[in-house]
């Protein structure tokens, strides 16, 4: 299966609110707040993995990106910001979860969905 192929297996993700655990407050620590993420988010992730769509260098790609121009953005470019996205939650808590709440991760899905779906039609018209 190419990578357009693997593209397309992969869900879209509407945008939505992320609930988030409280901030507590435990004798001398702290806990701070977590994104708790819904199950058709971490299937999304999950999937994401699965389809082996992860991107080296992923955080030289995003620096790069324009945020604000998502539809001009190739199926690369998507990749990248979702590699990053995905592997830099565990660094930057709630990272999903505002690409998630201001519609970026849907925007992207949409454009990603069709830009393989026009690759795949075009290539396999010609052989």
């Amino acid at each position: 299966m190419d990578l357009n192929e693997r593209c397309q297996l992969l869900p879209i993700l509407t945008t939505r609110k992320v609930e988030w655990t409280p901030l507590e407050r435990k004798g001398n620590c702290l806990t701070l707040p977590m994104p708790l993420y819904d199950g058709e988010t971490r299937e999304w992730i999950h999937k994401f993995y699965e389809l082996k769509l992860l991107v080296k260098d992923c955080t030289e790609k995003y620096r790069k990106l324009d945020l604000v121009n998502l539809d001009n953005f190739t199926r690369d470019e998507i990749l990248a910001f979702f590699t990053f996205c995905i592997t830099k939650e565990r660094f930057f808590d709630g990272l999903i979860a505002g690409h998630l709440e201001n519609g970026n991760i849907e925007a992207l899905g949409n454009r990603l969905n069709n830009i393989t779906k026009i690759k795949n039609k075009i290539f396999k018209k010609t052989n």
